[in-house]
């Protein structure tokens, strides 16, 4: 078997390279990437609090352990002709597809960012798509899609598809939940979903999509193995997310800065709990012609306020005393009320206690506290 991870130097990626690399000792796991990711990185002058090699160096690290032995890498750019060749090439039998620029912040910053995006993203995903039906139909697509896609406001939030209702009359056939976004990088995984959805009805393709709410946490057993072996970790306003960026401040004795109001509404999930079931899609029961989607979540019901109460009262406990402080919401969100629906979600694995999860961040985060700039953890700048 031979399992590709697009993306697989990336925050999710490289856990979860690692993960399958250990679980399936018999089959070829093969990472591509290009170290895009890295080099918008340093290029806003930000950096992992957590040391990391590069990709080529984690590899070899990673081969010197017997239960990675399996993993290789190719320098691959996914929106050129490159990926056609080497999936020609390979053939795998199952394709992870992680290698996206995954910022909203970035795709609103200015008109580059918006077309590099756009570029990335969607053309990417797109000859993807054409690749694994020219060269194999039998690949199993798992594509990293994004809970942001979805028009979630006092609706309940179906898995996928649904039969909606208007007027007194019921559709026979599910259509997808509706989906809306106010910035670039959001529209772009709606797109890709909807050239996914083309892929399986015309083309037969069997595509799974993973809905990811909000992950965070620093590593998992594997990447914490040794330190070569670490996951990055970045709390910046364009890759790093919201309770990475509180769990910094914290560090820093810093006040927990909160866009806006604070009851905006986001779904959460443990890195190690988001890999676990990641890692367990290899063995799912998927059909030709399907486009499978799982609402990837496993805390449903938090708003930004609340998150921050649990790193203070998380922090605490390690003698940090820090507040939290609203300011401007660089997304121009005005949400007076924290929305209320709910979640289907049929397939999210097991479940880490959230505070257990912000502690090992604050435990781990604090070794290395003296490589997190204030400047990492700045509020970012307005879209608008």
């Amino acid at each position: 078997m031979k399992i590709v991870v697009a993306g697989g130097d990336g925050y999710i990626g490289w856990p979860l390279s690692l993960k399958l690399a250990k679980n399936y000792p018999n089959a070829k796991i093969i990472i591509i990437d290009n170290g895009l990711k890295r080099r918008l990185i340093e290029k806003q002058s930000t950096e992992s609090i957590t040391p990391i090699l590069s990709l080529e160096n984690r590899v070899k690290e990673a081969k010197a352990e017997v239960s990675f032995k399996n993993l290789s890498f190719r320098d691959i750019d996914v929106s050129s002709e490159e990926l056609a060749k080497f999936m020609a090439l390979e053939r795998p039998n199952i394709f992870y597809h992680l290698a996206q620029i995954p910022s909203a912040p970035y795709s609103m910053a200015n008109v580059n960012g918006a077309v590099h995006t756009l570029v990335n993203n969607e053309v990417g995903n797109t000859r993807l798509a054409w690749a694994v039906r020219k060269y194999c139909p039998e690949c199993h697509i798992i594509k990293l899609g994004s809970f942001g896609e979805y028009f979630a406001d006092e609706l309940d939030v179906a898995e996928g598809y649904f039969c909606p209702e208007y007027k007194g009359k019921k559709s026979t056939v599910p259509v997808p939940y509706p989906r809306r976004a106010d910035d670039v990088y959001h529209i772009t995984k709606i797109n890709d979903s909807n050239i996914l959805a083309m892929a399986t009805s015309q083309w037969n393709l069997k595509v799974t999509e993973i809905m990811q709410a909000t992950i965070f946490g620093i590593g998992t057993e594997e990447t914490l193995l040794k330190e070569s072996l670490y996951n990055r970790f970045d709390c910046d306003s364009n890759f790093g997310t919201v309770v990475n960026r509180f769990v910094a401040q914290a560090i820093l004795k810093k006040e927990l800065t909160i866009y806006g109001t604070g009851k905006q509404r986001t779904g959460l999930m443990y890195l190690r709990d988001a890999i676990e079931s990641l890692v367990s899609l290899v063995d799912l029961d998927s059909k030709f012609g399907e486009h499978k989607i799982i609402n990837h979540v496993s805390e449903k019901d938090f708003c930004i306020n609340e998150i921050a109460d649990l790193v203070i009262n998380c922090a605490n406990k390690y003698g940090i005393k820090i507040v939290a402080k609203h300011g401007d919401n660089p997304r121009s969100e005005n949400v007076l009320e924290k929305k209320k629906y709910s979640i289907e979600s049929s397939y999210a694995k097991s479940i880490t206690p959230i505070e257990t999860a912000i502690s090992e961040m604050i435990q781990l985060a604090d070794r290395y506290k003296d490589r997190i700039s204030p400047e990492f953890v700045r509020v970012g700048k307005t879209w608008f």
